[in-house]
């Protein structure tokens, strides 16, 4: 009995690892949130160091005070090198009070690659679109696709450590279950 309650939290365990979730990085998520406004800067620039493979996604935060500004700009995502990843254009149209404009990239970003977002102002309208930053920083948050079998065991690993790290979630169910077919 015990090995079958044991059997069937494992198999809970993994389709909870099985679920596809996204897996999303912060840089300097501890530092404050600024915004700088994007006219007097006209272009801000940060570098980054991909923390996993497969990026699927990068959001940069901005603000649109009372949703009035027009402004218009484009956000770049590029290598090192100066080859572009991808580009795309936003207007103030498109963006809230605080929200993420969001920039979807092509697969093939791998693990460890080095990438540069560039927010570039393309028309001034009224100045007032601001750029979230972090750590005087562009606050970016990038998202990963984890559907891959090492990121299934990454997850089912760390389920399994933060059940062992409390071992009462574990064996109260067992003993609960085993007294109720008993």
């Amino acid at each position: 009995m015990l090995i079958g309650s044991l059997l069937i939290l494992g198999g809970l365990f993994m389709v909870a690892a099985i679920i596809p979730s996204k897996l999303s990085v912060e840089e300097s998520k501890n530092y404050p949130t600024y915004f700088d406004n994007l006219s007097e800067k006209r272009l801000l620039r940060t570098s980054f160091r991909t923390s996993y493979s497969e990026l699927e996604r990068i959001d940069v935060l901005f603000k649109n005070p009372n949703l009035e500004s027009r402004d218009e700009l484009k956000i770049r995502i590029l290598k090192t090198d100066g080859t572009e990843v991808v580009q795309k254009d936003f207007s103030g149209f498109n963006l809230g009070d605080t929200s993420h404009a969001r920039v979807d990239l092509p697969k093939g970003v791998v693990y460890g690659e080095n990438l540069v977002v560039e927010v570039v102002m393309t028309k001034y309208v009224d100045g007032k679109l601001m750029v979230g930053t972090k750590n005087e920083v562009v606050n970016i948050i990038q998202y990963y696709d984890s559907n891959s079998v090492s990121a299934v065991m990454t997850r089912l690993v760390d389920i399994m450590s933060k059940v062992m790290s409390q071992p009462i979630v574990l064996l109260l169910p067992l003993a609960v279950s085993v007294l109720a077919v008993w």
